[in-house]
């Protein structure tokens, strides 16, 4: 069932792949019965619908078509963007529920004022309750509120702690209070949820869920049509065997057969190369696999692997927010045959067990460096880590401690070295690693390497809180170094200090394997750096000793 607005004519152009499907294209293709089902959802008292979808899958135009069937029944509609929302309103639970009640209020063209409802004696989660009821109050209808790209949030582990598990009590609300069966809620998201919550305070295992899956081979016809495009039934095979029923990377194909006189066997013999279609497309994805070794690793593994492969959890999220992989039970496969043939022709971070063992061996490297000396082994902080782990990892299961992982890097090392040469560059190297060094000096046990401008720090018997504050205690006194080329000449101050950011996971490691932990560690090093000079906990482990 579709709903066109005010519509006389259909627009006979294609839209361009990787833009929403206007409202008025015949381009967009139904996948019965999702969108039959969200129309009867969003009609239902207090109902939340929950759409799910790889990158790139569909999602915003499905979503386009359920906002304006919501439209026809008068509902009043707020969005909520996660991606275009600014990092600073994360900055903590009273900050990030202020910004939603302002956000809300004036998408409602209320006249409350938050600050009649704030009172940081009551609690900051209460408060926003009560404001979101009495906004319920002064509208006349239902009200669908609708949270876009709400995996941007997993990362911000205090928001996602206190924010969802809110979601979830206005949804049960409306079960027993009247008022809240006026609001709907909708969650768009990209990948599936791996959130330390427990099944109780989730609102990802209630409401009516929708996974957008790929095209079927008679969709894939159907759409070919649309473009007046005669394939052949076994051209069209072909394409579901190269692309599967990916709608990007059939639109994309379609597109380009439709506009650009390109021939089918062209488009099958260039797809997987540089001068192929896809060729933007997959060079981003390289570019993201290779600044995440242990991930470029595990994905080589699975195209070059002849049976399918089980995956850690948070590596399968990793895999799947990318789109690059799709999940058959417990099993980890990847979404199409174009990415098979155009990664195992790449040099992906390649780190081996060989290649660790050449290098400790050369140096008469015996035993994982506990914290002395941290330039006397010459190790990429990955082996570093892959050999620690290697030696200790079944004591630490055995015992059952927790162990963090920190991650540092120097904020724009690359700019100062490119802009102020080699030898302040390594002279700012030195002088971190020894702050650093002096500073992990009294912690037991420490494990800690240097590779660059980045750093590493393994912490057994270290919780996740207690790694933030040593990260935070670096990050200042690095900080406080004031290292800077430039300085300026009346007031001796400097223009520009050079900074650090860090990620952190921590986790009991009879829980998951320790690729995972790295894995993480570097998520949130690439989050912090983000913003830069600051510290991120993995959202996914994030263990901290009650």
């Amino acid at each position: 069932m579709t709903y066109i607005p005010n519509s006389k004519s259909i627009d006979p152009r294609p839209d361009h792949p990787g833009t929403p499907i206007a409202l008025n294209s015949r381009f967009y293709i139904e996948r019965p019965p999702c969108e039959e089902r969200a129309y009867q959802e969003i009609a239902t008292p207090g109902s939340l619908i929950r759409i799910r979808g790889p990158r790139q899958m569909g999602k915003t135009s499905f979503l386009l078509r359920l906002i304006n069937y919501t439209k026809t029944l008068d509902y009043r509609i707020i969005t909520i963007d996660f991606l275009q929302t600014d990092t600073a309103v994360f900055e903590s639970t009273e900050k990030f529920l202020r910004w939603f009640c302002i956000n809300l209020s004036r998408q409602l063209k209320s006249t409350y004022n938050i600050d009649d409802y704030w009172d940081e004696y009551i609690g900051y989660k209460v408060c926003c309750t009560i404001f979101v009821e009495e906004l319920l109050h002064e509208v006349y209808t239902p009200v669908v509120l609708i949270f876009k790209e709400v995996n941007c949030v997993f990362k911000y582990t205090k928001i996602t702690q206190d924010f969802l598990p809110l979601l979830r009590f206005w949804h049960e609300q409306a079960r027993i209070v009247e008022i809240w069966k006026k609001l709907r809620l909708v969650l768009v998201h990209a990948t599936e949820i791996y959130v330390s919550l427990s099944v109780n305070q989730s609102p990802f295992n209630l409401g009516l869920p929708i996974k957008l899956s790929e095209f079927t081979l008679e969709q894939v016809k159907d759409f070919a049509q649309r473009y007046g495009l005669k394939l052949p039934e076994e051209q069209i095979q072909e394409l579901m065997n190269l692309v599967g029923g990916h709608p990007y990377l059939v639109h994309l194909a379609l597109d380009n057969l439709y506009h650009h006189n390109l021939t089918f066997e062209e488009l099958l013999r260039d797809a997987p190369t540089q001068r192929g279609i896809y060729s933007d497309y997959l060079r981003s994805l390289w570019i993201v696999l290779q600044k995440q070794p242990t991930l470029a690793a595990t994905f080589t593994q699975l195209i070059t692997e002849p049976t399918n492969i089980q995956l850690e959890p948070m590596i399968t999220y990793q895999l799947e927010n990318l789109g690059l992989v799709k999940i058959d039970g417990n099993i980890c496969v990847p979404c199409c045959k174009l990415y098979s043939l155009y990664f195992q022709g790449q040099k992906l971070g390649q780190t081996s067990d060989r290649t660790v063992a050449e290098k400790t061996k050369n140096q008469d490297y015996q035993n994982p460096q506990v914290f002395t000396n941290i330039n006397s082994v010459k190790m990429s902080n990955h082996d570093f880590f892959n050999f620690y782990t290697k030696i200790e990892w079944n004591n630490i299961v055995a015992e059952n401690y927790p162990i963090a992982l920190i991650l540092g890097e120097i904020d724009n090392y690359q700019v100062y070295k490119n802009q102020y040469g080699t030898k302040f560059s390594h002279n700012c190297l030195q002088v971190i690693s020894k702050k650093i060094s002096l500073i992990l000096q009294d912690i037991h046990n420490v494990h800690f390497n240097k590779e660059n401008e980045q750093f590493i720090m393994i912490l057994p018997k270290i919780d996740g809180r207690k790694a933030i504050e040593i990260a935070e205690i670096i990050i200042r006194e690095i900080k406080e170094l004031t290292l800077s080329p430039d300085r300026d000449m009346w007031t001796n101050f400097p223009n520009s200090i050079v900074t650090m950011s860090m990620g952190i996971a921590c986790t009991i490691p009879s829980e998951n394997e320790h690729s995972s932990l790295f894995l993480a560690a570097e998520e949130a090093l690439f989050e912090s750096q983000e913003q830069g000079d600051c510290v991120t906990l993995s959202s996914f482990l994030n263990y901290q000793d009650s």
